[in-house]
């Protein structure tokens, strides 16, 4: 998952950081209704089992993140880690394991997981980032590919990030 990436989502939320960066902070975006930082709820697919609060403790102590900005999130970085879906969703050959045995399985897992957070979060938007590939390329063939709530083929490590229904 792209810590940094939600550890900066809500540390914007909380007031913590500036928008430095942020292109919709600039003045051209200034009459654009986006959603707030806070409206986003965060879920994902990954392939460690380290919870994200630990591997954002590590970013701090390789002086990549402030500690005080990773102190004031851990309670939203542990509440995240329930919504990341980890080796159960894995293709593998090997059936025995707790992986997926076949990709269509995989995306049918995927496909179940992102169903479930977008009804537990009552979201009206379903974004998909793919943030990097974990596993080695699939040929696109219709026994590996589906298309999932984004319209997108999801057999890859994706952060989910939603906006709440207002």
């Amino acid at each position: 998952m792209a810590t940094t990436s939600i550890v900066g989502l809500y540390a914007l939320s909380a007031g913590l950081i500036p928008e430095t960066g942020c292109v919709t902070a600039t003045a051209a975006f200034a009459g654009v209704p986006l959603p707030k930082y806070a409206d986003f709820v965060v879920a994902g697919r990954d392939l460690s089992t380290v919870p994200l609060v630990k591997r954002a403790e590590a970013l701090v102590e390789a002086g990549l993140l402030p500690h005080r900005v990773v102190a004031a999130v851990s309670d939203r970085l542990a509440a995240t880690e329930d919504e990341i879906v980890g080796p159960s969703c894995v293709a593998t050959p090997d059936p025995s394991t707790v992986g997926a045995s076949t990709q269509a399985e995989l995306i049918d897992r995927l496909s179940d997981a992102m169903g479930s957070f977008i009804s537990r979060n009552a979201l009206d938007v379903f974004v998909v980032i793919d943030v990097a590939s974990t596993q080695p390329p699939v040929p696109d063939r219709p026994s590996t590919t589906t298309r999932t709530y984004c319209g997108q083929r999801c057999a890859r490590r994706t952060v989910w990030c939603c906006r709440r229904a207002r």
